[in-house]
């Protein structure tokens, strides 16, 4: 796996299905933008990936919109989250590398 710079990401945690979650890992590669849906089957899969924004989050402010979403979207297991600005990088969310 090759090394990724640092760079600005979307991430969007919402409800949506399988197939979706895969389209988001494919869009990484494709505009430099990450999408990672929450899937209400797969509810772990959220809980990772807040697990690594909140190790990821280096802006105060941004830590604790996370920290709020995270309780949201653990009581109510559905919810948007958005961060406009971490150092996460695409491979460390998806668990692979983006490229093809």
């Amino acid at each position: 796996m090759r090394a990724h710079s640092p760079r600005l990401l979307f991430i969007i945690v919402g409800s949506s299905t399988e197939r979706n979650f895969v389209q988001g890992h494919q869009m990484i590669a494709r505009f430099k933008v990450l999408t990672v849906y929450y899937s209400p089957s797969r509810p772990e899969v959220t809980e990772k990936i807040l697990d690594l924004l909140m190790v990821f989050c280096h802006i105060t402010s941004v830590r604790k919109r996370v920290e709020r979403k995270r309780a949201k979207v653990r009581r109510d297991r559905i919810d948007l989250l958005t961060v406009y600005r971490t150092n996460l990088q695409a491979s460390d969310v998806v668990g692979r590398d983006s490229s093809t």
